[in-house]
């Protein structure tokens, strides 16, 4: 089994990252019979190589692809063979130090010339004590070389390279704005665990691509799921797939509005609950930007199967209890 690795920032710094992303996994899925997805942590970029390996897995249904929701360790990271990294050393991160002690035996880079360039001419926007430090660290001066040399501690240069990082990156992020509602579903029961993971993805989502608008299965609307999604919610829709004739649907609309500001009906030919359930969730995802579930849930390998088939939709999982975001 081929075992590829994620590496990168935890934001983004190219508004194309995604199609990258898809054509280097594609790659990695064509070559491969059996992958092993692993990622190296969490945050906007890890969102999309997961959707990335997600829209893999669909795309390639003889392939054995497996896709994991735990942080990879060092372990995992040294035994990959392939690694796809997403790294500006222009950031001085420690992830560009792990790269170059990367033992894989392909490396695919997903970064861009012409950021790399521009990161470089920002350096001529900040303090000059920054760009001084800056410009000395990129020649290969240590740090307790450039201490010596402005009469300070290597701590000291230390802090204001951190400093001058830190406004590069401000800089440079690429806020990518979801102008698609987010879909909420499967999210297993309203325990505080559950509740506060979810809590946590929906503000993430909301903060992170400005997400404002999000579908919710029906289920959850009276629940404590709902008190948390309300705080960052401007827009709710709840979507029902219970079986409601059309002349009863505007009084059973009361039951959910409010909070909710409409209510949808997926008409369902059938009677097994967990494939209203899923139809429902077809719905939601050739609708939405992203989705939050718990892929732990009764139904979750059904689940991975219909967001793999959405082409993609980024997945804010709550059963990780860290999230993806």
């Amino acid at each position: 089994m081929t075992i590829c690795a994620f590496l990168g920032h935890d934001r983004v710094y190219d508004k194309d990252i995604l199609s990258r992303l898809r054509k280097a996994v594609y790659a990695v899925a064509q070559k491969h019979k059996e992958i092993a997805f692993a990622f190296c942590g969490r945050g906007e970029f890890y969102d999309w190589c997961y959707a990335a390996a997600l829209d893999a897995k669909y795309h390639f249904p003889k392939k054995e692809i497996h896709i994991s929701n735990e942080i990879a360790d060092r372990t995992t990271l040294n035994q990959a063979s392939v690694v796809i990294t997403y790294i500006y050393d222009g950031f001085h991160e420690k992830s560009s130090m792990t790269r170059r002690a990367l033992k894989a035996q392909e490396i695919i880079d997903l970064t861009s010339a012409e950021t790399a360039s521009r990161i470089e001419r920002l350096i001529e926007t900040l303090p000059e004590r920054e760009q001084l430090v800056l410009r000395r660290v990129n020649s290969g001066e240590t740090l307790a070389q450039i201490g010596t040399a402005l009469g300070v501690s290597g701590s000291a240069v230390r802090a204001v390279r951190a400093n001058a990082c830190r406004r590069l990156r401000r800089a440079t992020h690429v806020r990518l704005i979801c102008d698609k509602p987010c879909a909420v579903f499967a999210l297993g029961k309203a325990t505080y665990e559950n509740v506060r993971a979810f809590d946590r993805q929906v503000e993430y989502v909301s903060r992170a691509y400005g997400v404002t608008s999000y579908l919710i299965a029906a289920e959850y609307v009276g629940s404590a799921f709902m008190s948390s999604l309300e705080r960052y919610a401007k827009h709710i829709t709840a979507v029902v797939h219970y079986s409601v004739a059309e002349d009863a649907r505007d009084i059973f609309s009361l039951r959910y509005c409010p909070p909710c500001e409409r209510v949808v009906y997926v008409d369902v030919d059938s009677k097994i609950e967990k494939q209203r359930t899923l139809s429902a969730v077809d719905y939601m995802l050739e609708r939405v930007g992203f989705c939050v579930c718990n892929l732990q849930s009764t139904i979750g390998s059904a689940l991975r199967k219909s967001i793999a088939a959405s082409n993609g939709v980024p997945v804010l999982d709550i059963a990780g209890s860290e999230g993806r975001g």
